[in-house]
């Protein structure tokens, strides 16, 4: 700012406002060009608005404006009345300045400030009338707290997550039991990742189409209903697990994005991002838990033959989850115009998820890589290959479980920055298992590294839901679940064939540096879209829908 405007002794011109006006854009794109500072822009920017939408540069009204500008705004005001300037003769005393700001309260300033002002000067807080609710730091157990439908949806979410593991135990075992072919063990794989591309490529719009409650609740019924007939018709007809499977997992691909879609409808907007931390950290904590309950009762019932009845536990943990999911009131859907096809079209449109949506389905296609290349890892770095084998997955396990409470801890989630600092972070660690050959080195790498698919996986998801509206958010989850599928299927064949022409190590550092690249794409991309004081949305689209 001019210091001949700054300074003048007397009243500015219009002109001279104009410029005046424009200080808080400059000096907020001055800030935003450091990178420990951009979080920070925002709140420079609007400390001029006003809370009757009076102020500048945006006129944004009431809570749209974010809380750091208002405090702001209350201690540049009070500093300018109760400091000496050259365009004015005296300066209020503290108790002045104080009592001059509380009588714009409600109109200049949001008075929860002013009322933090008054306390510090030993006054008492003034009577208003509808007062603003004061923004908290969203925690993940504030979430859960005040969103009983979301706490339902986890609930459910939980307990079929709990039973997933034991559908894929059964099958695997009674294939291998059956038949002795790995070959037609790796199909069941290939069986389900088709059914999921075949589905959320054809019907990716059914998830808004149709009510979701009524959706999820109707297919969950089905998938048990399915499940609890697998052991009598597996019996005398091994060979009909596969098309069980694609049946299974058909379902699966309607009922996981329409889950993930109903979340935003579940929670306040600022509250998204957190929400999807605490699914990633169920869902694999729950699975953790499905595996060792599989594991017991094998141990228990040692006859392969036993394991067919894994499938009965299963659907009894999707009938459980369907009657959770029927105590929540409403899970979004029933856009009537939706069409059930044509979901991927309708996603590329949103010009605000096509980088996630591509971010994604490269990581998608870079981190299965791995898959092969870990089982052959433990195999080279230790003389007991599936005890170390065993190890290195389990510690993989603890790794994501952490990734997801960090992530839910962050203040901002849906933004390109944390999909780069998840994807950074596994990148760097995989090129740190590339190099070396020491067990211990490889377990700490790996459980770095695996912090970090989380921090991306549910910031992406974050971002792409918000960039939803509530008539595409089924069709958006849909097309990134199916995208993510069509290229982990890839991943997994390429990090196959370069484990077994070239090494292990050479894998990881192939997807190491390819996620390496993705990162700093996307740190260099992104820009924060979440006020960092509170965790409120604060997107583009809400000032310029505040402007209007």
């Amino acid at each position: 700012m001019r210091d001949d405007i700054l300074n003048k002794p007397g009243p500015l011109t219009e002109e001279e406002w104009e410029i005046m006006r424009r200080h808080p854009d400059i000096g907020a794109d001055m800030i935003a060009q450091h990178s420990a500072l951009a979080d920070v822009a925002p709140l420079v920017r609007h400390h001029h608005e006003r809370w009757d939408g009076s102020g500048y540069p945006a006129g944004l009204k009431g809570d749209v404006i974010p809380f750091g500008s208002r405090i702001l705004s209350v201690a540049d005001s009070f500093d300018t009345i109760t400091g000496a300037r050259l365009y004015r003769r005296s300066a209020m005393t503290p108790i002045e300045g104080v009592e001059d700001i509380s009588r714009r309260a409600n109109q200049w300033y949001d008075p929860n400030v002013v009322d933090a002002l008054r306390e510090l000067h030993g006054l008492n807080p003034m009577e208003v009338q509808d007062r603003p609710e004061v923004p908290r730091r969203i925690t993940a157990l504030r979430v859960l707290r005040t969103n009983a439908g979301f706490s339902s949806l986890i609930a459910a979410i939980g307990v079929s997550s709990l039973g997933d593991p034991l559908t894929q135990v059964a099958a695997l075992i009674w294939i291998f039991y059956k038949t002795h072919d790995p070959r037609l063990v790796a199909l069941a794989f290939i069986v389900q990742a088709v059914a999921t591309i075949l589905v959320t490529g054809a019907l990716g719009g059914l998830a808004d189409r149709i009510p979701r409650r009524r959706l999820v609740v109707s297919l969950e019924l089905a998938r048990a209903a399915v499940l609890i007939a697998t052991p009598f018709l597996i019996g005398p007809a091994w060979y009909l697990i596969i098309p069980i499977l694609f049946v299974v997992s058909c379902i699966n691909a309607v009922v996981q994005p329409a889950k993930q879609a109903a979340i935003p409808s579940l929670v306040p907007s600022g509250q998204v991002g957190k929400a999807n931390a605490i699914v990633s950290a169920t869902t694999m904590l729950a699975g953790a838990i499905g595996f060792g309950l599989a594991a017991a009762f094998l141990t228990r019932f040692q006859d392969p033959i036993d394991s067919r009845w894994l499938f009965i536990g299963d659907a009894v943990t999707f009938v459980l989850a369907a009657g959770i999911v029927l105590g929540i009131p409403n899970l979004g859907g029933g856009a009537v115009a939706t069409k059930v096809s044509g979901a991927m079209r309708r996603s590329w449109s949103l010009i605000e998820a096509r980088p996630y949506l591509v971010l994604s389905t490269l990581a998608a296609f870079l981190i299965p890589m791995s898959f092969p290349a870990l089982f052959s890892l433990a195999y080279a770095i230790s003389t007991d290959g599936s005890q170390a084998y065993s190890t290195l997955e389990l510690v993989s396990s603890v790794g994501v479980f952490v990734g997801a409470v960090v992530v839910s801890r962050l203040g901002v989630i849906g933004s390109l920055r944390t999909v780069g600092a998840g994807l950074l972070l596994t990148g760097a660690f995989s090129l740190a298992i590339a190099s070396t050959n020491q067990f211990w080195i490889v377990l700490i790498a790996l459980l770095v590294a695996s912090v970090g698919n989380p921090i991306y996986s549910v910031a992406s998801q974050t971002a792409l839901v918000e960039a939803a509206d509530s008539s595409t958010r089924g069709s958006v989850m849909a097309t990134r679940f199916g995208l993510a599928q069509t290229a982990g299927i890839i991943g997994l064949a390429v990090g196959g064939l370069i484990t077994k022409f070239a090494s292990p190590g050479y894998t990881y550092g192939v997807l190491g540096v390819g996620l390496v690249i993705l990162a700093l794409y996307a740190i260099a991309a992104g820009r924060s879209t979440v006020n960092p004081l509170h965790g409120a949305a604060y997107e583009e689209a809400a000032l310029q829908q505040a402007k209007t």
